[in-house]
């Protein structure tokens, strides 16, 4: 499903073969956040705007667009993405579309390592725009 565009030419649109949500100007894919569907939800598990859109406010539509869509599909949303989550707590008319399920909610101290920045796995942080060519990898195992 397509989000209307923005005045910049954003649109935000589900890629379901790839398992995220895309926002392009044009032909470009400006940012992405990967998702996993479990059970009646939507799992996102990663954000990444690409080099040379940051800082040009393209993470914010990309969040409210998904969101959007989600509610439209009539499905909830489990937050394990730090951008998301965040998003969702400034913006509290989300808050009704979040659910855990087996997942545990993250306490602040699995989002900092010793105040260093974000505790990742081994993996490779879910890939990156110019790497996703063969599709979206699987959570790892400590779902992260």
């Amino acid at each position: 499903m397509f989000v209307e565009p923005s005045d910049e030419g954003l649109i935000v649109a589900d890629n379901p073969q790839r398992s995220r949500y895309e926002a392009t100007i044009g032909t470009v894919i400006a940012a992405f956040s990967d998702y996993r569907l479990v059970r009646g939800r939507i799992v996102f598990i990663h954000t990444e705007v690409a080099p040379g859109f940051e800082g040009r406010g393209i993470g914010s539509p990309l969040a409210r667009g998904l969101l959007d869509d989600t509610r439209a599909r009539g499905l909830k949303v489990t937050p394990r993405c730090e951008f998301i989550a965040a998003y969702i707590e400034r913006h509290p008319e989300y808050a009704d579309l979040v659910s855990w399920g087996p997942f545990r909610r993250p306490v602040p101290e699995d989002l900092t390592e010793s105040r260093g920045g974000p505790k990742v796995c081994g993996d490779r942080r879910h890939g990156r725009i110019d790497d996703r060519s063969e599709g979206p990898e699987p959570l790892c195992e400590n779902g992260r």
